[in-house]
């Protein structure tokens, strides 16, 4: 055998890059190389039970009369054997043998997951911990998802998983329920067992009137993980403010996530009251901010109270509709909050998605205040409201962001709108001209404009992209010459592959111009492999 095989990082990486190849469960190829030699039969194991969806499999490696299996819905649930009787340290040997092999954990595993486990029951949970006190039951595990729609989750157990090694873990109930207390007390044992946690994600999620109460867990819980990079909160009641305040001095937070879909995300609390209720706070290393909440006006109270000199991207979202004016002072908040310097994307979200209709429109006053931020790559508005922007405004757009790469406006406003688009194939050609790195474009347009699309014009006065590889204009219609329109954006795209594919609503009007811009890029793809 060539002895580069002997090097244990190469064996996994031939191993790794064996089942990449066709899936990460094809099993039967990750058995082969187990069976094929002892060289090959550690990392093959490794792999192979790296990622458990349940602790059934390990269960079932003890000797069979410790445990017993009961029938259930939708997975059997594996039973602690009664009368128990005491291990011996022999029991122990396959199981430990493949625990060790664990690096992620999902602790309830679900019929519709790959390779899934038998549930295993609460009692028997603890009595895998009891049998071996001071044991760590898994104690390579890295990554650890403690979270169900299920009320056989054991919150209040989760911290006897917690380990050294442990650096992402998400836990909670997706559901309301009355585990929040449960979780919380198991969070206020991570900081002690886990200190090197990197990712948290924790779901809160009571039953009953948000108002009558705020998130059941201190600040102090989050501030004493210094290695934090990465929190997210999932609730639907609000976080006091002075914990929020709080999570300002985590030296490493990276990523800040917020979620409240009931209500507000912050309240002011029983000690501040006034106008000193919400003071300004700054989080100097945060790069990435999500705010999902039913009303933008949610969002916009924790814009306001905050500052975010290195953030990079910023992500409003709000569930219900919203208006144009305060959408605009949303975004009036990001440029006077976040650094002009550092902020790459910034992506919108308004709306609840139903079919109802508004009147509301996004102007070019509502979107401005972000074209002071020149190093933008990426921006994302996607809502019910009608975004109308004219040429001259698209021109104002393109020449502010010159590094941008992706940029969707998305009005899902069905057609004919309230409110008619005044970007015409014209004002879409300033795009080619001033934003040569655009991979990805979508924007409504009106294409029985005055704009010359014809043979004899000069498109983009001659500028064009050769990034662009995809543009869809959303619930615009194809009004026009299906031939000239196709050749006009083939002259200012013309690496471009895609056009109005995948769109939100597609608009058989466009099929015809489809049809022609393919054959325009099949004539141009013949010519290139003809030429010497």
């Amino acid at each position: 055998m060539h002895r580069a095989l002997a090097i244990p990082e190469l064996l996994l990486s031939i191993v790794k890059e064996a089942v990449n190849q066709r899936s990460f469960f094809e099993w039967s190829t990750l058995v082969a190389f187990a069976l094929t030699c002892r060289t090959f039969l550690e990392p093959a194991l490794d792999v192979i039970w790296r990622k458990q969806n349940g602790l059934g499999h390990l269960v079932e490696c003890l000797p069979r009369d410790l445990w017993t299996i009961s029938p259930g819905e939708p997975l059997d649930i594996l039973l602690l054997q009664e009368p128990t009787r005491p291990t011996v340290e022999q029991d122990w040997e396959r199981f430990d043998f493949y625990a060790r092999r664990v690096r992620e954990l999902r602790c309830h595993p679900s019929k519709y997951l790959m390779h899934s486990s038998r549930i295993t029951s609460e009692r028997l949970f603890l009595w895998l911990h009891l049998s071996r006190s001071g044991h760590q039951l898994l104690p390579n595990l890295t990554i650890l998802t403690w979270t169900s729609m299920s009320s056989l989750v054991y919150y209040g157990s989760a911290h006897l998983l917690f380990g050294r090694q442990l650096s992402v873990l998400s836990i909670g109930s997706t559901v309301p329920s009355t585990n929040s207390g449960a979780i919380a007390h198991a969070l206020l044992r991570l900081p002690p067992r886990s200190p090197n946690i990197q990712e948290l994600e924790v779901y809160f999620m009571e039953q009953g009137n948000f108002f009558q109460s705020t998130q059941p867990i201190i600040g102090d819980i989050f501030t004493s993980l210094q290695r934090l990079k990465c929190l997210s909160i999932h609730t639907n009641i609000p976080m006091l403010y002075d914990d929020f305040a709080k999570l300002t001095t985590l030296p490493q937070l990276l990523v800040l996530n917020l979620t409240n879909g009931s209500g507000p995300i912050l309240v002011a609390g029983p000690s501040r009251q006034g106008r000193d209720a919400f003071p300004d706070v700054t989080f100097r290393t945060l790069e990435t901010l999500h705010l999902s909440c039913d009303f933008m006006e949610n969002c916009i109270d924790v814009l306001s109270v905050c500052r975010f000199p290195c953030l990079k991207r910023v992500c409003p979202v709000s569930n219900r509709i919203s208006d144009a004016v305060t959408l605009g002072r949303a975004l009036q908040l990001v440029h006077e909050r976040c650094s002009h310097t550092s902020l790459e994307a910034v992506q919108v979200y308004v709306g609840d998605w139903s079919s109802i209709r508004t009147s509301e429109a996004i102007t070019i006053a509502d979107i401005k205040p972000l074209c002071k931020f020149h190093h933008l790559r990426s921006f994302t508005i996607i809502t019910e409201m009608c975004i109308v922007l004219d040429d001259r405004a698209v021109e104002e757009l393109a020449t502010s962001w010159p590094q941008l790469e992706d940029l969707h406006l998305s009005s899902l406003a069905p057609y004919p709108w309230p409110t008619p688009t005044a970007t015409t194939l014209a004002g879409v050609a300033h795009f080619a001209r001033y934003c040569p790195l655009l991979t990805t474009l979508e924007i409504d347009v009106n294409t029985a404009s005055g704009t010359d699309v014809s043979t004899h014009a000069k498109p983009g006065d001659g500028y064009c992209n050769r990034s662009l590889l995809n543009i869809r204009f959303g619930q615009s219609p194809a009004l026009g010459d299906p031939a000239q329109i196709a050749a006009f954006v083939f002259a200012i795209f013309p690496t471009l592959e895609h056009v109005n594919e995948d769109s939100n609503r597609r608009d058989e009007s466009w099929v015809p111009v489809q049809d022609a811009f393919k054959a325009l890029h099949m004539a141009a793809q013949g010519q290139r492999n003809a030429s010497p």
